[in-house]
Formats: C-alpha cells, structure tokens, sequence
C-alpha cells in the first residue's frame, strides 16, 4: 500500500473516531443539502429550534416571524437499558419571540403558542414537566420584521 494512501485512511478514520468524543453522539450527520456536520450538542440545538421556528412561520402567517432560542445544550442519552440513544435536554429553557410587521393581530394567542412549543419539545425533554419552561414574548417591529 502507497504511503499516501495508507495516510488518507488513517487521517479519515480518526476523523470519523474523533466525532463520538466530548458532547458528541457516535458518527456524522448528511444534512438535507449534502453538508456532513458532526452530530454534536450544538448541532442538535439548532436543528430543533429551526425546525421549531419553520413550523410556527407556517402556522402565524406573513405578517409574522417567530425566533426559537434553547439556553441549554441537550446531552447524548446512552441508556442502554431503556434503549435510550438520542439527544436529550436534562433541563430546557425555550424563549419564543414573535415579531409583527403591525399589519395584523397575532393569529394565535401567546398562550396557544407556548402550549404548542411545550408540545414540540415535550419528547425531547427528560420529565419535561418539571424541566421545561417556554416563554413567549411579542413585538410589533416593521423594522425588525424585515430584517
């Protein structure tokens, strides 16, 4: 074997090996537009608050945007024993920012949205009942809205 090869294969083994270290889940993740990610703590939160954010934008309409923040980092549940191996938030604070342009009233209350949002993030909480606290907030702001 080439000398160049042999150190093709082994810098993209410890890389692959490297990725299941610290905060990170075994392996890499393909998104959908063919970018490979690690599958880390950070990663993990902004795919779910993204996907968060993209399902309120479709449910409040075009005269309002929606901003999704998780404080925490969810952690690797590895619990063999009860098939656990996913990401999980030991504790999650969500804030739901809701911007208006001013053109129109909020199509759904702050209430039904911090019911929804608590719904979304309900499985990836442990005992979310106790560990879970979304906050909503409104603001009109052309300006802001725009951006």
């Amino acid at each position: 074997m080439r000398p160049t090869l042999l150190l093709c294969c082994f810098f993209t083994a410890g890389a692959i090996a490297l990725t299941g270290c610290g905060r990170d889940a075994p392996g890499v993740i393909i998104t959908e537009n063919g970018t490979v990610v690690a599958n880390s703590a950070e990663y993990q939160r902004g795919r779910i608050a993204s996907a968060a954010r993209r399902q309120l934008d479709d449910q409040l309409g075009g005269h309002w945007l929606s901003a999704v923040e998780i404080a925490e980092l969810p952690e690797w549940d590895n619990d063999q024993r009860s098939m656990g191996r996913e990401w999980l938030w030991p504790q999650a604070t969500v804030t739901v920012t809701l911007v208006g342009d001013g053109t129109a009233p909020l199509p759904e209350s702050a209430d039904a949205v911090r019911d929804a949002v608590t719904g979304y993030m309900r499985g990836h909480v442990d005992r979310p009942g106790k560990n879970l606290t979304v906050t909503v907030a409104t603001v009109t702001d052309a300006a802001r809205f725009a951006t």
